[in-house]
């Protein structure tokens, strides 16, 4: 496999892994979700073969963000000049750890495809301001999401793969979530 050379999301990493910013009050949750991603990326992403594209070390961040919006993620450039950021809404940053992974894996979805196809590789397709474009649907649904095509809502709570993988680490799913009727509640992952 290659070895990719550390970037400046490898040290920020390293930095929140490490002694991290002890007084912040988000600290743990991130070294959480920053275990959480690794577990994430190695399970559903990680590289098969050489010719497979490795996908880089995203920039974890908890920042305010619009009260409708659970997470986001971006290629391009934040603010301290790093790609690759997958941003979760410090409103909503105290849910049941399964619903944060659950904005955690939608998002490193989302890398995955753009990453993939910004990279030119084969078979791969930008959602280009569209929401949801059918791979990424396909996608999300072999792991156990289920997206709305075009939009970032949910349709029904996740299972499958993503539900055996939350039993094998710990994470129970909310009670709210056991239900099949409970449907989306219309905020976007």
């Amino acid at each position: 496999m290659r070895q990719e050379a550390p970037t400046p999301n490898d040290a920020v990493k390293a930095y929140i892994e490490g002694d991290g910013p002890k007084e912040w009050q988000h600290g743990p949750r991130l070294k959480w979700l920053y275990r959480m991603h690794d577990v994430v990326t190695t399970t559903w992403f990680g590289q098969k073969d050489e010719s497979q594209l490795m996908l880089p070390q995203a920039v974890l961040a908890i920042d305010k963000m619009n009260v409708h919006t659970l997470a986001a993620f971006r290629l391009s450039y934040n603010p301290n000049g790093l790609p690759n950021e997958i941003l979760m809404n410090e409103v909503w940053i105290d849910r049941p750890e399964w619903e944060l992974m659950e904005s955690l894996t939608h998002e490193s979805i989302h890398l995955f495809q753009e990453y993939n196809a910004k990279e030119k590789q084969p078979g791969f397709y930008t959602c280009a301001n569209t929401g949801h474009n059918k791979q990424f649907v396909e996608i999300a649904e072999e792991i156990g999401l289920h997206p709305l095509p075009g939009i970032g809502a949910h349709w029904k709570p996740a299972d499958g793969q993503f539900g055996r993988l939350m039993e094998l680490i710990g994470i129970e799913k909310p009670a709210h979530a056991k239900t099949p009727a409970s449907g989306s509640s219309g905020i976007e992952p």
